[in-house]
């Protein structure tokens, strides 16, 4: 008898809002989704939801009736929170296959899985060919350990050997936590809700790290907006 392998995936259920094309501000919840296992205790999980899945998860909900729940086009996300986290098991929809012929969604969740942040987000603007080359240095580089330079004027995607993606095991680099950037971009994105409760030292060490100067005395409430005003 066959067993079938589950791999260990992160449940999320999310709320939020977004503005439709004609800027009217649409409110979702209970949608849910899942991610290839990561480090949630360290925000990486959330991370990803808002920055890779949230849209697509929002596309696909469904009625009862199998008709789409949000039907109204998305323009812009206003807030996404984070309602729930579950470890569930599910299959990963890369392994077995050649990592140049992934779609966008399958990249996305190597990218997960394998902690390759390199790999662009799908509405970064780029097309599936050049997502798929910065997704092939990128594992290339971190998980094969041989560089790749897509900028060299003799790279040439197409003749480049295949790779099929054996390995379903999840990855972690330990130098790779959420950087300053990213944390204020996180923040900048959820403005209206959700904020971190920074503590005023926590906000001046941001601050020191991004160069940006402030007066001794400062306040609070400047100091957060110089940094998350964006």
């Amino acid at each position: 008898m066959t067993t079938t392998h589950r791999d260990r995936y992160l449940e999320f259920t999310i709320s939020g809002s977004y503005y439709n094309s004609r800027k009217e501000r649409i409110d979702f919840e209970n949608v849910v989704g899942r991610i290839p296992m990561c480090n949630e205790e360290e925000g990486v999980g959330s991370m990803h939801v808002r920055g890779r899945f949230w849209k697509k998860w929002v596309k696909e909900a469904k009625n009862e009736d199998g008709s789409p729940r949000y039907p109204q086009s998305i323009f812009k996300k206003h807030t996404i929170h984070i309602d729930d986290v579950q470890e569930v098991f599910d299959t990963l929809p890369f392994v077995g296959k050649d990592l140049k012929s992934l779609t966008m969604d399958e990249m996305q969740h190597l990218a997960v899985a394998k902690d390759l942040r390199f790999i662009p987000k799908p509405d970064s603007g780029l097309d599936l060919r050049t997502t798929r080359a910065r997704a092939y240095a990128a594992y290339s580089e971190k998980v094969l350990r041989k560089k790749i330079n897509i900028n060299d004027e003799k790279f040439n995607f197409a003749k480049l050997p295949s790779i099929i993606i054996s390995d379903g095991s999840t990855r972690h680099e330990e130098s790779q936590k959420i950087t300053n950037d990213e944390m204020i971009e996180m923040e900048q994105e959820n403005a209206s809700t959700d904020k971190r409760e920074f503590t005023l030292d926590e906000l001046k060490k941001l601050a020191d790290e991004k160069n940006i100067q402030y007066p001794d005395d400062v306040e609070y409430k400047d100091l957060y907006s110089v940094l998350f005003s964006g």
